[in-house]
């Protein structure tokens, strides 16, 4: 068994491009289609109407709401911090209200805007009051700012979520959905080296040594366990320590939840070796089977957002799906063993019923 796996592994180190081309495909997509919008921009504050003094308050009364995110400016900064892309938006104070300057729609410019009215509308209301009370408006917003810390009233704002509602984590989506999807090829391909030893007439010599049969087809699975699974850990561990993904303070959990869906893909590969003649129609078979487990099962977006009902059944038929609750409990949703056990039950069910099929067929067309 262990000549077995050596000859296996040789056969990769020669030849790794398909593994690393899975490594790195995986990596691309996640990273691309999970990164979180975590660029701070600075936002350059002008004015050409009012003095600088005001600007200035208003400026730090902005930043109260979210620190360091306005910065007062001469007008000629401002307008060369937005050509050189340096800012996305700029703003400009007026006596009569302000301006937006946004070359293009690369930030939410309508939350901006929300904020700078409010702002701005609460100045008007102070500077009014300080009128009428003959008052300076400093003084004016700093008794108004002392009355708020014990304000006669208290709102609690709550957000409520409905039993059915999810919570949409793009990272979490994007890289599991594309580790499970991507690990499909590596274990399939792996474990489909049997078609090529068959028509190789390898196989049947080594069926033929002392070496019993059950000893060979463990020594193929554990060869695509090792693989698929280096894979997924892998990935894991470089999102973990390049891009700082927590996994829900579980990333021991998680990949020991792996397990069994590297499980259950080693068994669908064992019953698509035990139907399918030679490699090129496994090469055929695989990317049909994975792209569609993988739309089907959640992995390119959340099957939460799917309401078909006919999708929404088929889902269930695939490991994917599984997985893809699995993993997204955890890490998102904070699960523990007793919320996970019901979706790995299922996935240790499929690759037994899969495993059994796959090597009683194989072991019959043998015969």
């Amino acid at each position: 068994m262990r000549a077995i796996l050596w000859a296996e592994f040789r056969q990769v180190l020669r030849r790794p491009t398909m593994y690393l081309l899975m490594l790195l495909l995986t990596v691309l997509f996640a990273a691309t289609f999970g990164q979180k919008v975590t660029q701070d921009w600075t936002i350059p504050v002008f004015s050409e109407e009012m003095d600088q003094g005001e600007v200035d308050r208003l400026v730090e009364r902005l930043n109260g709401y979210k620190p360091d995110s306005f910065e007062a400016v001469e007008a000629d900064e401002a307008l060369r911090k937005i050509d050189a892309g340096e800012s996305v938006i700029a703003l400009e104070l007026t006596e009569a209200g302000y301006r937006l300057l946004a070359p293009h729609r690369a930030m939410d410019v309508s939350v901006v805007e929300q904020l700078v009215r409010g702002t701005l509308e609460q100045q008007r209301w102070i500077k009014r009051a300080a009128e009428q009370l003959n008052q300076p408006p400093e003084k004016v917003e700093k008794e108004v700012a002392e009355y708020l810390k014990q304000p006669p009233l208290m709102l609690s704002v709550t957000t409520f979520r409905t039993e059915g509602g999810f919570r949409y984590d793009a990272q979490a989506q994007a890289v599991f959905g594309m580790t499970l999807f991507y690990a499909i090829y590596t274990i399939t391909y792996t474990v489909g080296r049997i078609l090529q030893r068959k028509k190789e007439g390898i196989w049947d010599r080594m069926i033929i040594t002392p070496v019993s049969r059950a000893r060979i087809f463990f020594a193929y699975l554990l060869f695509g366990f090792l693989l698929g699974y280096g894979q997924i850990a892998l990935i894991f561990t470089l999102f973990r320590t390049a891009f700082r993904m927590d996994f829900g303070g579980s990333f021991g959990m998680v990949l020991l939840l792996c397990i069994p869906y590297v499980f259950v893909t080693i068994a669908l590969g064992i019953c698509l070796c035990a139907f399918i003649r030679s490699p090129q129609h496994l090469d055929a078979a695989v990317p049909l089977l994975a792209i569609s487990s993988a739309m089907v099962g959640g992995a390119f977006w959340p099957i939460e957002i799917v309401s078909n009902d006919v999708l929404l059944f088929l889902s269930k038929l695939v490991p994917i799906t599984y997985a893809m609750e699995m993993l997204k409990g955890v890490a998102v949703y904070g699960w523990g063993w007793r919320e996970v056990a019901e979706p790995m039950t299922m996935l240790v069910a499929m690759g037994v019923i899969l495993m059994g099929i796959g090597i009683h067929v194989m072991e019959k067309r043998h015969e």
